[in-house]
């Protein structure tokens, strides 16, 4: 199991209710909103998982206010003006089980899903969003997280993960005002179900670009993986280093093992508090459309397409020579782009 490092940000006094902004006034208290994230391992095919237990507690009497859990790669929960979190953007596609929060106002606080051992989990990654109140003199949120799992296979318990806990401090990371653009980039692996090499493969190009592979947030992309690279990450030289060292590791690896072919699509998206999941729609639905996913059948010969999103390729156009513009449609999903494709 994987646990992201939570991500911490001042909610500004004016997403707040009337209330929490009296309190905050009088009793010195403090609000953050933070983003808890965590993906389970890849099964074998015979299995699936079948509960799983999301747990944090918190020290230094910070306490939850309002929670909200669905899996990563289901829409984020929204928020009205005022506050209030409402569950009608994430409702769970499909007939999985919903997630169900507990410890409100409380310091231990979380989300189970799951308990039929016949369904398996709508996902493997899950998202826990919470608004915690910090008292007085209380600077960052410290605590730990914990999760457990139980797999099943068709419709027998076959026992439980061991609970994996992992110690944490979340400070401000996301400050108030203007969310940062982040370069975004999504993958997809070909033959399917090569994730892991794929993100193998990322770990190394970061490397090679002089990113730190730690920086950059990795997510469960189903065939792939999709990536949020630092904020302040320099456009031009990353997008342009980056696709050149996928290549050249793409290239090494092939000769040594079996032939790994990949389509990437690349774009800046505005990431607010910790959110990426707009910017991955938008680029999964690249990756889909029909002339980025013909690209690589129609080439045999190639082992990389990437697609640029128009915003991004205006400003890499000095080193993206090669590229060309597509229409990149899905008209199902209401999805029209031009992107700019490249095939090596």
């Amino acid at each position: 199991m994987g646990i992201a490092p939570p991500c911490a940000g001042a909610v500004p006094a004016g997403r707040l209710t009337p209330g929490l902004r009296d309190r905050a006034a009088t009793a010195g208290v403090r609000h953050r909103e933070v983003v808890f994230e965590f993906h389970l391992d890849r099964l074998p095919p015979d299995r699936h998982y079948a509960r799983v237990r999301f747990e944090v507690r918190l020290a230094g009497g910070v306490i939850a206010l309002r929670l909200g859990a669905a899996p990563v790669a289901c829409l984020p929960l929204a928020e009205t003006p005022r506050g209030r979190y409402h569950r009608a953007a994430s409702r769970i596609r499909g007939t999985g089980p919903a997630p169900r929060v507990f410890g409100v106002l409380r310091p231990a606080f979380g989300f189970t899903v799951g308990e039929d051992t016949d369904r398996p989990l709508p996902g493997r990654s899950y998202r826990l969003r919470a608004l915690l109140e910090l008292p007085p003199g209380v600077p960052d949120v410290v605590g730990a997280m914990t999760v457990g799992a139980a797999v099943a296979r068709g419709g027998a318990l076959l026992g439980v993960a061991p609970a994996t806990a992992e110690p944490f401090r979340a400070g401000d990371s996301a400050p108030a005002g203007d969310p940062p653009v982040r370069l975004c980039v999504a993958a997809c692996a070909d033959p399917y179900g090569n994730d892991h090499r794929a993100v193998e493969l990322l770990t190394a190009a970061c490397g090679d670009t002089g990113l730190r592979p730690s920086a950059v947030e990795v997510r469960d992309g189903g065939g792939g993986w999709f990536a949020v690279l630092p904020a302040g990450t320099a456009e031009a030289p990353a997008g342009h280093g980056l696709v050149g060292a996928l290549l050249r590791e793409l290239r090494r690896r092939n000769t040594a093992g079996p032939a790994l072919r990949l389509r990437l699509a690349v774009c800046r998206g505005v990431v607010p508090q910790c959110d990426v999941s707009a910017a991955a729609a938008a680029l999964h639905r690249e990756l889909d459309s029909p002339p980025v996913r013909s690209a690589l059948a129609d080439e045999p010969d190639a082992c990389l397409a990437v697609a640029l999103s128009a915003s991004l390729y205006a400003g890499l156009a000095p080193y993206a020579t090669t590229f060309r513009p597509t229409a990149a449609t899905l008209p199902e999903k209401g999805f029209e782009e031009t992107a700019w494709l490249m095939l090596a």
